[in-house]
């Protein structure tokens, strides 16, 4: 396998296409490829780790490459953030997986026009039901939208179309003045995958930050509906980043590379005015990301060990609303806004140990 050094002294492989044996830090690996069998044992990257985490291994089974059966799901919407994320690490990535669309709209032939008036070319909305793109040709100034989209597709490129750009760059002017990237944090190695494995499992492990960093930093780009302090920090444990930002060190670590001090996550508004807000996350954070990374690492290696593939494992919970719901409702019932009917109230006198007892007192739970 070919490799090439850096100045830094950072060694990458130019992967081959075949199972990878050797831990390390590899150029030239897609997407499908990445999340695919990529090693030749048993692998799984952040996503698949925060998946057994916050749901189960029954969860991560069914989306990953293990189920034989697996239905990759079709992308319902244009991903602003993503466009925008792709364009902050590397503006000729834009060019090549996007392909910029030359009509305003799908419903309408469209007509193009030269400066005196004259029509040119026009774009119509439906192409010929006999007409054959492999065996036919398109009539001179003649342009068929389906055709353009399905060529598109085929060459694995996301449609975008006039306005979607405009919103494309208005997002990018405003992130590229954020102290962060003006620092550099985008300028380095992008879509380079480390790749090791795990001692305490065995596990093959994969990890593809924005950039490889460089310097003491990682940052990581998150576009977000709301960037507001409680939404944002929420996000943060909800989607578990702190655990991809640890998953990033731990490869560094295992490949033979220092680890970043500075953890840092750059938010986005996908909506107007696109503020930016840049988190740097404790070490502490760090550390219990990493502490959730080997839980599932376990989980996993103990599924793939027995062959059980196990859901959540607790069929049955005990709900107490959250704190500020009781105290919403307390406060309505001391001011007497509301009022629990008798039959409630006769029922909690009769059994009084039982309503006052904390759910878990109540004994195994039994239908039947």
């Amino acid at each position: 396998m070919k490799t090439k050094t850096y100045d830094t002294g950072l060694t990458v492989f130019e992967w081959d296409g075949k199972p990878i044996t050797e831990p390390g830090i590899y150029s030239g690996i897609s997407m499908d490829d990445y999340h695919g069998q990529l090693t030749d044992g048993p692998s799984a990257s952040s996503s698949g780790l925060r998946c057994i985490n916050t749901k189960s291994v029954l969860h991560f089974w069914h989306e990953s490459y293990f189920n034989p059966n697996r239905i990759q799901p079709e992308k319902k919407h244009f991903d602003f953030g993503k466009a925008v994320h792709d364009g902050l690490m590397d503006p000729e990535r834009l060019e090549q997986d996007y392909a910029f669309c030359p009509f305003t709209n799908w419903n309408t032939n469209e007509k193009i026009k030269d400066d005196d008036g004259q029509v040119i070319f026009e774009w119509k909305t439906k192409t010929p039901k006999d007409f054959d793109p492999d065996k036919d040709e398109i009539p001179e100034g003649i342009g068929y939208k389906p055709l353009w989209k399905d060529e598109q597709r085929k060459a694995g490129r996301t449609v975008v179309m006039p306005d979607q750009m405009e919103h494309i760059k208005a997002m990018r002017a405003v992130a590229e003045k954020e102290p962060v990237v003006m620092a550099g944090a985008f300028q380095g190695l992008v879509e380079h995958s480390i790749v090791w494995k795990c001692q305490e499992t065995g596990l093959w492990l994969k990890a593809r930050p924005d950039v490889l960093p460089h310097d003491d930093w990682i940052v990581d780009y998150k576009s977000t509906a709301e960037i507001f302090p409680f939404k944002r920090h929420r996000s943060i444990i909800d989607y578990g980043y702190h655990q991809q930002l640890a998953l990033v060190a731990e490869g560094l670590a295992a490949v033979g590379r220092p680890i970043p001090t500075n953890f840092v996550l750059l938010f986005q508004e996908k909506e107007a005015p696109f503020c930016c807000v840049s988190e740097r996350l404790s070490w502490e954070t760090i550390r219990q990301g990493a502490m959730l990374n080997l839980e599932a690492k376990q989980k996993l290696a103990k599924a793939i060990e027995t062959g059980e593939w196990e859901g959540p494992e607790q069929p049955v919970s005990d709900f107490y609303a959250p704190e500020w719901y009781q105290k919403q409702m307390q406060g309505r019932e001391d001011r007497g806004e509301i009022r629990a009917p008798d039959w409630v109230e006769e029922m909690a006198k009769e059994n009084k140990a039982f309503f006052q007892a904390p759910a878990t007192d109540h004994g195994e739970f039994n239908i039947g």
